[in-house]
């Protein structure tokens, strides 16, 4: 179901590390359109998130270039960085857009606001991104809660 609801959609993810490259890896190897939007620095400096997205054969642009057209955002980046993200992306992006998290703590915990058309949604897969990549690969998966922020329609 995942697939056919996100055929013909952009999905940007922020962040590049261990989530987010083998995330990345599984959503492009299950058919998905996957970009990844990085800080100019980052993109700049040649970082390692830079270096991991394209030599996986992935478009990196900025937050500017890449978050206007996406249809999903995918917030993977470390959890202290998430508020700037977060504050950083959310003017970015187009109307019903969705804003994705693999945890839920700033939205629960820190009580992140995020603009009333934007759906939110958390897919927490409860291992380390090398496992989940591993076990992709092998034709599994891994335990992972899923959950929809209330009053958002995640069809959108």
């Amino acid at each position: 179901m995942a697939r056919a609801t996100f055929r013909g959609k952009k999905v940007v993810i922020v962040g590049c590390g261990a989530q987010g490259l083998n995330q990345g890896l599984n959503m492009r190897d299950s058919g998905l359109d996957i970009s990844y939007a990085l800080r100019k620095e980052a993109i700049a400096e040649k970082r390692a998130s830079w270096r991991k997205a394209t030599e996986n054969g992935f478009t990196v642009g900025t937050y500017e270039d890449l978050i206007p057209q996406a249809d999903l955002v995918v917030n993977l980046t470390p959890d202290k960085q998430h508020s700037d993200v977060v504050r950083s992306v959310q003017p970015l992006m187009k109307d019903g857009a969705a804003l994705g998290y693999s945890h839920g703590f700033n939205i629960v915990e820190v009580g992140e606001q995020v603009r009333k058309d934007i759906t939110v949604v958390m897919v927490a897969p409860k291992c380390p991104g090398t496992e989940v990549r591993e076990e992709y690969k092998r034709g599994f998966g891994v335990p992972t809660l899923i959950a929809v922020h209330p009053g958002k329609r995640p069809e959108r």
